[in-house]
């Protein structure tokens, strides 16, 4: 089973989930996200009020979408491949942030505060103006994030080694990503089993050498080598276009989403409480399209759809 997402036509994950089946000896079930009987809108919708919470990433709508036709061919358990990622280096962008980070010899608080200025949705230092007084007060600067950030890339070690980042990717993005596949997939009736995030292969990957799991390059011109470990063990032994594939996002058409969930004028009002004035006037300027203003940015527009939507299904307010 594999979702496609953006037009599903020039898709790689398509072409991929083919050659795969392929070798497998297997057919393959394409679950098209936005062609499913439910729209996109409304599955998030539904997904915030059944959970109560609002949803992590966009994938959640995909994993949800295909763990119904998973459901519906009569499956009831289905292996899934978090986890590869967080412990053998697989996020070649996020190896090129931390590897720059940790060269300028960084204590692990100010490699924390750098590092959750580059990867969040919207960063700490551009949410002094977006937000309202009472949620910059509420926030104080995030020093509880940073320290738990700071905390998580101690753990593995010293914040001038990039190895030791892996340890806040599986302390932190690997238990959001299990949580996410859990509900998305449960709100289904589909158990999702994980078989990379299993605590046997998680001390295996340890005592791998940090040259034979990723490498990355002074030379941002040259790519980096992630996964180097996995891709070894399997060579000649799965299609050459899997094993050489460099890592994605799935193309979940997040962005038209966002903009198109932020058009509700419901959720601009409970967004009120979060924003900034000035903030939320040109929030309703960019939806209307206005010529003289920007169009708002995709970071931006899914966190706060997410949190608009998210107050109006619960009817909680969002005040700190």
């Amino acid at each position: 089973f594999t979702a496609t997402g953006g037009d599903g036509v020039d898709d790689p994950d398509r072409l991929a989930a083919r050659a795969m089946a392929e070798t497998l000896g297997l057919r393959t079930v394409e679950v098209g996200v936005s062609e499913t009987g439910e729209p996109p809108l409304d599955r998030w919708r539904r997904m915030i009020r059944t959970l109560g919470v609002p949803l992590g990433t966009p994938n959640e709508i995909a994993i949800n979408a295909l763990a119904e036709a998973v459901r519906d061919a009569g499956v009831k358990v289905a292996v899934s491949g978090e986890g590869a990622d967080e412990l053998l280096g697989g996020y070649e962008p996020v190896l090129r942030v931390v590897a720059a980070i940790a060269a300028t010899g960084p204590s692990a608080e100010s490699a924390a505060a750098a590092l959750l200025d580059i990867v969040s949705w919207i960063a700490p230092s551009r949410q002094v103006g977006l937000l309202s007084e009472s949620w910059r007060e509420a926030i104080d600067g995030h020093s509880g994030l940073v320290m738990e950030t700071a905390n998580a890339i101690e753990s593995g070690g010293s914040p001038s080694e990039p190895r030791s980042y892996l340890h806040w990717l599986q302390q932190v993005n690997l238990t959001g990503l299990l949580s996410r596949l859990n509900h998305a997939g449960m709100l289904a009736s589909v158990e999702a089993r994980p078989p990379f995030a299993d605590r046997r292969v998680a001390e295996t990957v340890a005592r791998i050498a940090t040259e034979d799991l990723f490498t990355v390059p002074a030379d941002l011109n040259k790519p980096s080598a992630t996964k180097i470990a996995l891709r070894r063990a399997f060579a000649g032994r799965l299609p050459a276009e899997i094993l050489g594939r460099p890592k994605a996002s799935f193309p979940t058409p997040f962005a038209p989403w966002a903009i198109q969930m932020l058009e509700d004028q419901s959720v601009q009002e409970h967004l009120e409480p979060l924003l900034a004035s000035e903030t939320l006037k040109a929030l309703r300027r960019s939806i209307r399209r206005d010529e003289d203003v920007e169009q708002i940015s995709p970071m931006l527009a899914w966190p706060l759809a997410n949190l608009g939507a998210w107050s109006v299904e619960t009817g909680l307010p969002l005040v700190p």
